[in-house]
């Protein structure tokens, strides 16, 4: 029988998903301890605490999906998140232009790299493919015979 051979990109793609998500718990956890990662002025009002509960929600999804589903090889959560990310940073950017508050530039670089990462572990990272028991219900989840 003739095995395919991985691809060598599959374990950097990997990595570098793994590392995106354990940056957006650990950056999301230091950057509530800390607000003034991203905000560089010594303000604080009501707006800067929605940033934080934004940044909150974030870390408790990552952790949620860490725990049920990135550790089990799953990918499809993996583009809900890139569009979460990169939608927050463009959220995010719009909403200090348009409120004058001061964010730092590093939040959004981080929020696109995230976006970016979890985008090409979902689209670049080979794998199995995962089945559906809505797609094809005569599978439920079993690879179908051959």
């Amino acid at each position: 029988m003739d095995r395919a051979k991985p691809s060598p990109m599959r374990n950097p793609i990997a990595f570098n998903f793994q590392l995106a998500v354990w940056l957006s718990i650990l950056g999301g956890i230091a950057t509530l301890v800390a607000p003034d990662l991203i905000f560089p002025d010594d303000i604080r009002d009501p707006l800067h605490n929605i940033f934080l509960i934004i940044i909150g929600y974030l870390v408790v999804g990552q952790l949620g999906l860490w725990a049920c589903r990135y550790s089990r090889g799953s990918r499809s959560e993996a583009l809900v998140m890139a569009y979460t990310f990169l939608a927050t940073a463009v959220g995010a950017k719009f909403f200090a232009m348009r409120n004058d508050l001061p964010l730092a530039d590093g939040f959004i670089v981080a929020l696109l790299y995230l976006g970016g990462s979890h985008a090409l572990y979902y689209f670049a990272a080979p794998g199995k493919t995962e089945t559906s028991p809505i797609s094809d219900p005569g599978t439920r989840g079993r690879e179908p015979k051959t």
